[in-house]
């Protein structure tokens, strides 16, 4: 039997994307339900990977920083994973997708300072592998 997300499960989830140290009695007062009810909805929606993990914030790396999602078109498009690799080794790079388009990834960096983000496109290049790259920068955020 496939198990449905339901609205009880979205409360769950928005309270832990707000705090996911939030206790198990308060997420059960506020949804209503009991408390094993809960530990047991927490415990499927871990298991479905609708709850992948659990992160952490360090300072110098929360949503206080700089954030960037750099484009890069690669020289030889065959390179890709290897160049991925690569910068995953950097500790700032927090995502690596394959992308469809004018681009060949899209490298999402955690929050950083300016001086750190220059550094890194400067390694980046360094690299040869990058033929053109274009960097969004975080203005704002939502969500």
């Amino acid at each position: 039997m496939v198990w449905m997300v339901d609205q009880v499960d979205e409360k769950i989830l928005a309270i832990l994307r707000t705090d996911a140290r939030t206790p198990v009695a308060e997420i059960s007062r506020r949804v209503g339900r009991s408390r094993t009810a809960v530990v047991a909805r927490i415990a499927r929606l871990e298991s479905s990977g609708r709850i992948a993990r659990y992160t952490i914030a360090e300072r110098g790396q929360g949503d206080d920083g700089l954030g960037a999602i750099i484009l890069v078109q690669m020289i030889n498009r065959g390179e890709t994973q290897r160049f991925s690799s690569l910068i995953r080794t950097s500790g700032w790079v927090s995502a690596c997708y394959g992308v469809s388009g004018e681009f060949d990834l899209a490298v999402v960096l955690k929050s950083l300072d300016p001086d750190v983000l220059e550094r890194f496109m400067r390694d980046l290049i360094a690299t040869g592998e990058i033929r053109h790259s274009e960097t969004l920068v975080k203005i704002l955020q939502d969500f």
